[in-house]
């Protein structure tokens, strides 16, 4: 028997051993690069005190495995098999629901009312709510609070079967939903919107491959906050008409957001998705005449500045504080007053130089409620009186002669001592400020 065909089988089984160690050495082929945040191992730096610890040989084992020819098509061909034949997602932990459908699973999990922060700390929170607009209003300032549609809220029936089967507690969205109207807050309840536009929406509000709003959806969201601004609190801005979309089956923007992290060779048709623009009308109010905005929000915030909706409809002195801790919008060369977003909170006059504030979470994000906003803005435009400051010196007294040693000596004591007064006799300003409305 010819010993050729063992030979070129040993050949071959050679050469597909050697050729990832060749395609890293050459890069004869293009790979595609994985998207999503990752961190490519540095390079192991040999060093005596590396192999004595056992440190040098995973760090090279890391840069090694990171850099191995044909990985990104590899990785991706793995991610194809969950995707594809177990409805899974092995590349991170998004849930793969009914028809490819899409979901973080902490939107999941906010659905089912996992994360409920409970009926006390929402009565606080839309008090607090309360008392902020009622205090920016007697310096002309308007405020409104946007619940933003959260996917899973709008479309159950595509969650996956795990938790279509999980019996469904209160959730901070319906708890805050229905506690802010009630405290006399405005509020413009976007998710509420959604669903009852759901069954006669011509295109997707949410792309199956998209953990946001469709910039379909977002476009609507926008036309339909200008109308509640417009009509309830008299808030005009540049107006505007939503075009006619330009129809696609590949998704744009953030309409894959959460597919494009899948690293998978092939997804699931997402069926049409729908382009508009918002045209905005010709106008002889000059810009710095139109409304001064500040949208405090999470990522949702971003379609309404990608849209051109807060650069279209406002003053140019408007801004987009992410998630209340960083200055998002606009750019380094338009914002003066610098990017520290601490020092910017700590200034009154950024409150009370708009004529309007945005706040804006989805519900999986309320577990937070506004990040703290409203009680920044509580404290600097409520100092306390001398009457409560002398108060307060006497609280703090007290408190550090009853401190343990133990407590007292650590290097942070003064400035938790101090933070914890201030949050005990604010929460009875706030409440007690509730109780005389």
């Amino acid at each position: 028997m010819s010993t050729f065909p063992k030979q070129l089988c040993c050949i071959v089984l050679c050469l597909l051993l050697a050729a990832p160690a060749l395609q890293a050495k050459w890069h004869w082929l293009d790979e595609p690069s994985l998207d999503g945040v990752y961190e490519v191992a540095p390079r192991a730096e040999l060093s005596l005190a590396g192999l004595t610890n056992s440190t040098f040989q995973p760090a090279l084992e890391r840069y090694l495995e990171d850099r191995i020819g044909f990985r990104g098509w590899l990785i991706r061909l793995r991610n194809q098999l969950g995707y594809s034949v177990f409805n899974e997602s092995w590349a991170n932990h998004i849930a793969v629901g009914r028809h490819k459908t899409l979901f973080p699973p902490e939107d999941l999990e906010a659905y089912i009312g996992a994360e409920y922060v409970g009926d006390q700390q929402v009565q606080f929170d839309v008090r607090l709510a309360r008392v902020v607009q009622d205090s920016l209003a007697r310096h002309g300032v308007q405020i409104v609070y946007v619940l933003a549609p959260g996917k899973a809220n709008l479309m159950p029936e595509n969650m996956p079967w795990h938790y279509r089967q999980q019996p469904r507690a209160i959730s901070n969205y319906h708890a805050y939903a229905a506690a802010l109207p009630a405290a006399g807050v405005h509020v413009v309840d976007l998710d509420r919107v959604f669903r009852q536009w759901k069954s006669s929406s011509p295109y997707p509000l949410f792309a199956p491959g998209g953990m946001h709003w469709s910039i379909y959806g977002a476009a609507r969201a926008a036309d339909t906050l200008q109308h509640y601004l417009r009509q309830t609190l008299h808030i005009n801005g540049n107006p505007f008409k939503v075009s006619a979309p330009e129809v696609s089956t590949t998704p744009r923007g953030t309409d894959d957001d959460l597919a494009k992290t899948l690293n998978v060779l092939s997804l699931a048709p997402t069926g049409e998705l729908a382009y508009p623009k918002l045209d905005f009308l010709p106008t002889t109010t000059p810009a710095q005449a139109k409304p001064n905005v500040l949208l405090v929000a999470d990522s949702f915030g971003w379609s309404l500045v990608n849209n051109q909706y807060m650069g279209g409809s406002f003053s140019p002195d408007s801004r987009y504080w992410y998630y209340n801790s960083q200055l998002a919008w606009p750019g380094p060369e338009l914002t003066p007053e610098g990017r520290d977003i601490f020092k910017i909170q700590a200034q009154k006059d950024q409150y009370l130089k708009r004529d309007l504030i945005i706040v804006m979470y989805y519900a999986r994000n309320l577990n937070g409620f506004d990040r703290n906003f409203s009680y920044g803005v509580f404290r600097i435009l409520t100092p306390y009186t001398a009457a409560e400051n002398a108060r307060r010196a006497e609280f703090l007294r007290k408190l550090r002669s009853q401190a343990p040693w133990a407590m007292s000596s650590k290097a942070d004591f003064e400035q938790h001592l101090k933070d914890t007064v201030n949050l005990i006799m604010d929460q009875e300003r706030i409440l007690g400020r509730t109780a005389r409305q």
